[in-house]
């Protein structure tokens, strides 16, 4: 089977695996020698409340659940929270269950917990889901949480763009059950790209073996072709060309009226992540173009005077190949009057963890629409992606309309609708989660963007 095959398999894996855990038994655990024994399955767990960062990796990188929020050095790239390791062993000492929890402190000395795209265990185990969240639930109560917020990676449905429906399959409502049964509460089949914390629905393109320009439309891929031969080139940068991809963030903020991040935050993430950091730049070296074009010009006047007076098809067709030079050379000299020798003109910054690779944030200059610019930083991120042997890239969350701009722009990359389950919380302390509840009605989406 092939990799997106197998992986598309693992969206779709059955849920219905059933075992006897009994609701009125979770929650009062039995604990010897720091070993904790779940007397009702007669299994013996050892909850970890400080995981091992490499065993950690270890184990998330190799579950079908990977995904990069859950690396353990997201909870140090976002510095704004406090972050925990934790995790479950079985009778064999192996690691069957962990997450990364995200902490923020409040004024009152509480705190807020949240696991995202967490966490990372086999949803069809019930007596292990209800074990670790329990005691999940223990050290956050022991922290004085007033909630424990989760977004588990578990799909709603996954489908090819053109044939996705907006269901939730049978296995994802047992998982959704099960949650519940533990004491969540699910927060909703939400379709707006702010209604959570991590959007529910994803564009994901999967690896096929080809590559991705072969993938593309052919109007797409002639567009990547002429912007090349207008000399533009796609740089595979470093911390080093940190401003430049920050230009083009400030440009895509000044477009869209939006705030995103700032040099640190980059340079934190790609100093955290080394060498499984990718970040291309599409740009134009504009002296190297304009002595080109010059160079493109006189050898056209140069033929154009060397032709018989008796010529004059070949004179029309030098003259329009002229015309159409002078005017590119025009344009690159405009550009360079306007951006210096080097015009910048898309970037993307990407991160690959175990077999999953996130696009996380892109940058486009929308005075050069004529170029394909963000196409070509988009196929060399994806082609990059796949040949370090990511299996699929996630190209960021989009609104489950499916009507909005960015999937008509992601669709041309021959994606997959990923859908989520959602959000799900487990009050803690239920008076001030009711509090917290009763802000959200009035703060809405200000308080999704507070805690992101």
């Amino acid at each position: 089977m092939d990799k997106p095959a197998l992986l598309r398999e693992n969206f779709g894996k059955s849920m219905t695996r059933r075992t006897s855990c009994h609701r009125e038994d979770i929650g009062k655990p039995m604990t010897r020698k720091g070993i904790i024994i779940n007397k009702n399955a007669h299994k013996a767990y050892t909850y970890i409340d400080h995981v091992d960062p490499y065993e950690y990796d270890e184990f998330v990188k190799q579950h079908v659940h990977c995904n990069l929020l859950q690396s353990s050095k997201w909870g140090e790239v976002k510095s704004n929270w406090e972050h925990r390791l934790t995790g479950l062993r079985d009778e064999q000492n192996k690691l069957i269950a962990a997450s990364l929890a995200l902490i923020r402190r409040i004024k009152s000395g509480h705190t807020l917990w949240y696991i995202p795209r967490g966490p990372i265990m086999d949803y069809r185990q019930r007596e292990t889901v209800a074990f670790y969240m329990t005691e999940l639930r223990n050290q956050a109560h022991a922290d004085r949480c007033v909630f424990l917020k989760i977004d588990p990676p578990v799909v709603a449905h996954a489908a090819p763009i053109a044939t996705f429906e907006d269901v939730v399959d049978p296995e994802a409502l047992d998982a959704k059950a099960l949650l519940e049964s533990i004491g969540f509460q699910h927060q909703g089949f939400t379709k707006g790209l702010y209604d959570t914390i991590q959007p529910r629905y994803q564009a994901v393109t999967f690896d096929d073996g080809r590559l991705i320009e072969d993938r593309l439309t052919s109007r797409r891929r002639r567009a990547i072709k002429n912007a090349e031969k207008r000399m533009l080139e796609v740089h595979r940068g470093n911390t080093d060309d940190l401003d430049d991809f920050c230009y083009l963030i400030e440009k895509t903020e000044e477009a869209k009226d939006l705030v995103l991040r700032d040099k640190t935050y980059f340079k934190r993430l790609m100093d955290l992540y080394g060498d499984d950091s990718i970040l291309y730049i599409a740009r134009i070296n504009l002296s190297t173009a304009i002595t080109r074009a010059e160079k493109e010009k006189l050898d056209i006047e140069t033929r154009i005077a060397d032709l018989p007076e008796n010529a004059p098809k070949k004179r029309r067709v030098y003259q329009e190949q002229l015309d159409a030079c002078e005017s590119s050379l025009r344009f690159y000299q405009e550009m360079r009057e306007k951006e210096g020798d080097l015009a910048l003109l898309a970037g993307c910054l990407s991160v690959l963890y175990g077999r999953s690779c996130e696009l996380l944030y892109a940058g486009f200059n929308r005075d050069y629409t004529r170029f394909a610019a963000q196409d070509a930083a988009y196929v060399a991120t994806m082609n990059d992606a796949f040949r370090k042997g990511a299996d699929y890239v996630g190209m960021g969350g989009i609104s489950g309309d499916l009507e909005d701009g960015l999937l008509e722009y992601k669709s041309h990359f021959d994606p997959h609708i990923v859908s989520y389950l959602g959000e799900f919380d487990l009050p803690v302390c239920p008076v001030l989660y009711r509090l917290y509840r009763f802000m959200k009605e009035k703060l809405g989406q200000r308080l999704i963007r507070l805690m992101r």
